[in-house]
């Protein structure tokens, strides 16, 4: 009996080895739900937040990530608002397509990848309005946002109740709001996600008249935000990120 017990206690202690080594070997690689193409594929199924790992500009930033890091990757999709949480409880390892000023005093507590491309955030009308070059051309405009998404350069118009915004929670949604909701007047989305919603969606956008107006709402270059908890080698993370850019034909 005593020698039935200890074969038990070894081989359990086994799958407890085999299953650290493998948990440490798995990069946890965190993506905001409210991305979408051609960043990433997101869908909402029965047991939640699934990620198709096919597809998408964060999938092929992950899979050479982890390729420098000789790690596995599990691509997770999370609410935008939990993303921070995540990353200094140490539930994730990894969370890109951020940069330090979109989550304020946080940044200080999380490490930084160099960047790995560029991004702006500008805005798409439907009809004939105005040209907007300015934030004051928004005046008045019923403008469609990301939920729990920062917008600086309008802050004071947003506070004088000059613009009323209209909220949804992926580009996507933002996307078709254009179109679906008589309130919007305009959108604020990344103009990645524009050009390739805009040819998915062509008819749509020569019936309806779609404008893209000269005002450019953010110009940032995203990162990845590292757990400290993760212990990740910040030199093999950014080689990862200098062989996706090599991939992707990025030079800046």
């Amino acid at each position: 009996m005593l020698k039935s017990a200890s074969i038990r206690l070894a081989l359990a202690c086994v799958c407890c080895w085999y299953s650290f080594l493998s948990n440490a070997n798995t990069l946890n690689f965190t993506i905001s739900q409210s991305l979408t193409m051609p960043l990433a594929s997101i869908s909402l199924a029965n047991n939640g937040l699934t990620v198709n790992r096919d597809k998408g500009l964060m999938i092929e930033l992950g899979n050479k990530i982890s390729d420098a890091l000789t790690m596995t990757p599990n691509f997770l999709a999370v609410p935008r608002d939990e993303l921070i949480d995540q990353l200094l409880n140490g539930h994730t390892d990894m969370v890109c397509y951020l940069v330090p000023s979109w989550i304020q005093s946080a940044a200080d507590s999380v490490d930084w990848s160099a960047p790995f491309m560029e991004s702006r955030e500008i805005i798409i009308s439907k009809n004939q309005i105005a040209r907007i070059v300015q934030p004051e051309d928004l005046k008045g405009k019923n403008l469609g946002v990301i939920q729990h998404y920062h917008y600086p350069l309008l802050a004071e118009l947003v506070n004088k109740k000059s613009i009323n915004l209209t909220y949804s929670n992926t580009e996507t949604n933002n996307f078709m709001a254009l179109f679906r909701r008589n309130n919007v007047d305009a959108i604020i989305i990344q103009d990645l996600t524009f050009d390739w919603l805009a040819k998915k969606h062509r008819n749509l956008v020569h019936k309806t008249k779609v404008q893209k107006h000269p005002l450019v709402i953010t110009s940032s270059k995203p990162q990845c935000a590292i757990s400290r908890h993760a212990n990740l080698d910040l030199t093999l993370v950014n080689k990862g990120i200098t062989a996706f850019k090599k991939a992707m034909g990025y030079d800046f």
